[in-house]
């Protein structure tokens, strides 16, 4: 089943606030709307009995600098997701 309409609000404050006024909900993360359910009116659902678990992928430019920033950044975030899963 597809939603007839999707937009794309780009800010999580901004569909935050979509939610909250009625006009539709957001699949993310917990930890994304964690600070938003403080203050009520939210409901979070898991979208399977133990959760969605998501592979990330980072795509940078080609370069041959290897110590380009993004490929760095990529490379560090790759780390501390290994660490995490140890």
């Amino acid at each position: 089943m597809r939603p007839a309409r999707i937009l794309r609000a780009g800010y999580m404050e901004a569909v935050i606030a979509l939610v909250r006024a009625g006009l539709g909900l957001t699949v993310t993360t917990r930890t994304s709307a964690a600070p938003f359910l403080a203050a009520g009116g939210l409901r979070v659902l898991p979208l399977t009995a133990n959760g969605e678990f998501l592979t990330w992928f980072a795509h940078y430019r080609s370069t041959r600098v290897r110590d380009a920033a993004p490929r760095v950044v990529a490379e560090a975030l790759a780390q501390v997701v290994r660490e995490r899963n140890a």
